[in-house]
């Protein structure tokens, strides 16, 4: 078989179990019900991936891919402040609605693998650096442009937003239909946005 067909069953094999992981949960998806919603074979499936394991960090990659092309994608954005930027951001994922509420609630399910599983930690530092390092850049630049005070420490900060970010996820899983929580996260942002931004 081909780089192109291998490829095309990997990834026919990790969308049924994003899809199953999604609806069901990590926990909750076995691997027979990975194989089924393949439609391969279980040898088939095996044959590319050894163990639930392996599809678990493919699937961790797609989603961090999905993240990184999102944050890309805004940081391309023309004739938009950084501060637009970052409000984008928070837009984006209250949008999201009832799909985020799933993807969060997968999102704390690999979290909570990592402890006990190194290879699946390693995979998940190694995306949260990048996506770190492009929260970064993207604050830099308001520095840069004179958008942000000089001052500001952005690599303390993109980890304050991706603190703030990642706590909203979990906060709309749990207390997501009493609380506007995107709401509240949009004015937290926009308090540190304030915080570091050059006075008028």
């Amino acid at each position: 078989m081909n780089e192109d067909a291998t490829e095309q069953r990997k990834k026919q094999i990790v969308d049924a179990a994003m899809a199953l992981f999604l609806a069901k949960g990590l926990n909750n998806t076995s691997m027979n019900e990975i194989v089924k919603a393949s439609g391969l074979s279980k040898g088939g499936v095996y044959h590319y991936f050894a163990s639930k394991n392996d599809i678990v960090k493919s699937v961790i990659q797609a989603f961090a891919d999905m993240q990184m092309t999102s944050l890309y994608s805004l940081m391309e954005v023309p004739d938009k402040s950084v501060r637009e930027k970052m409000l984008i951001m928070i837009e984006f994922a209250s949008q999201a609605h009832e799909e985020a509420k799933h993807l969060t609630q997968v999102t704390l399910d690999f979290f909570a693998l990592a402890p006990h599983k190194p290879d699946i930690k390693e995979f998940i530092q190694g995306h949260y650096k990048n996506y770190l390092n492009l929260l970064t850049q993207l604050i830099e630049r308001g520095i840069k442009s004179g958008e942000f005070r000089p001052e500001t420490d952005a690599a303390q900060v993109a980890m304050g937003l991706a603190a703030i970010f990642d706590g909203l996820g979990v906060a709309y899983v749990v207390i997501g239909d009493q609380v506007d929580v995107m709401a509240v996260g949009k004015q937290t942002l926009i308090q540190v946005l304030d915080g570091i931004s050059q006075p008028s």
